[in-house]
């Protein structure tokens, strides 16, 4: 396995859905979709290049530790934090295989270049430009990992929701990224710009693809990798009720790690299900968003994924196509 990493002297840091063919729905929305305490694209039910290895330190990285959590430990949110790092380690090992990352890049430029084409801008140095999402994924989760096993090693260090909004909230994630990578601030080194309104409409949409791809790697470890393992179902008894508090992110705060409970379900006594900030119809909401999750496995059931989870081009296309019109459109 080839690891894929920048270094370059200007960087410091459920039904298939339809062939994707409006690539104006990258550019013509110009504002992030705001998410609330439920994603409601489920609510309806549904019957690149080869590159040489580049060796150095791309965006703003954080030092890789490969410190773990004892096997066992009496915290209450241990559980979490296997979940967390299991996740990050997962997900790097994925971005830095060479094929694999090679079909990611693939699908990621070609929708990329659909958007230079419209908004008439073009590649300066298409080496480059393959490679700069990628490794801002890489130092993305590489960040997150090295965050996850601070916590781990530290016993005093309690991880509590805002941690979590950090790794899964997408709310958050646009801002992360564009600290990574110094708001994107080198992109110019690879690309021309016609004006200042096409680079606006380049650099919005190409944001998007990248909060999308982010998304798509989440979701794939999580899926195919982590829910029809028994191992990890044995290590992490309640890998479904992260796995759903992964895309349904606002559920941590009412989830008690201690019994791996969610609030009502638990005992109507401790501080998670007697929180003044629960809500009166938590339980309705719990049900919807279990239900929404239960259409997303369909969804990714009807694209076949589950039955080849290494992902080729074909499928990453369909994925691409799949959240792009979840989220953006």
């Amino acid at each position: 396995m080839q690891s894929f990493a920048l270094d370059t002297p200007f960087i410091d840091f459920n039904s298939a859905p339809s062939k994707f063919t409006q690539e104006e729905a990258f550019v013509n929305d110009f504002s992030m979709k705001q998410y609330g305490n439920e994603w409601s694209f489920l609510e309806t039910d549904h019957s690149s290049t080869s590159t040489d290895l580049i060796q150095g330190t791309p965006f703003q990285e954080a030092p890789f530790y490969k410190a773990t959590l004892p096997k066992k430990t009496l915290r209450s949110e241990s559980s979490v934090l296997r979940f967390c790092e299991a996740l990050a380690r997962e997900v790097l090992a994925r971005l830095e295989d060479f094929e694999f990352n090679q079909r990611m890049t693939h699908c990621f430029t070609e929708l990329v270049k659909k958007i230079t084409s419209i908004v008439n801008c073009e590649i300066t140095n298409q080496k480059y430009f393959n490679l700069y999402p990628l490794n801002a994924l890489i130092a993305l989760w590489k960040q997150r990992l090295e965050f996850i096993l601070e916590c781990l090693l530290n016993e005093s260090r309690q991880f509590d929701y805002l941690d979590w909004l950090s790794i899964f909230s997408l709310e958050e994630l646009p801002e992360e990224l564009e600290k990574i990578t110094n708001q994107y601030a080198e992109v110019d080194s690879f690309m021309r710009f016609s004006d200042l309104a096409s680079k606006e409409i380049f650099f919005n949409s190409y944001k998007k693809l990248l909060v999308t791809c982010n998304v798509i790697m989440t979701n794939s470890v999580i899926l195919t990798k982590f829910l029809p393992d028994q191992r990890i179902r044995d290590e992490i008894p309640n890998i479904e009720d992260l796995a759903l508090m992964s895309n349904e992110y606002w559920l941590f705060q009412h989830y008690n790690q201690a019994t791996r409970k969610f609030a009502l379900e638990c005992c109507n006594k401790c501080k998670t299900c007697t929180s003044f900030t629960l809500p009166q119809d938590f339980l309705y909401r719990l049900k919807c968003s279990k239900g929404r999750f239960e259409r997303l496995i369909q969804s990714y059931s009807a694209l076949g994924i589950f039955a080849s989870p290494s992902h080729n081009v074909e499928q990453l296309t369909q994925l691409f196509t799949f959240w792009t019109q979840v989220l953006w459109v």
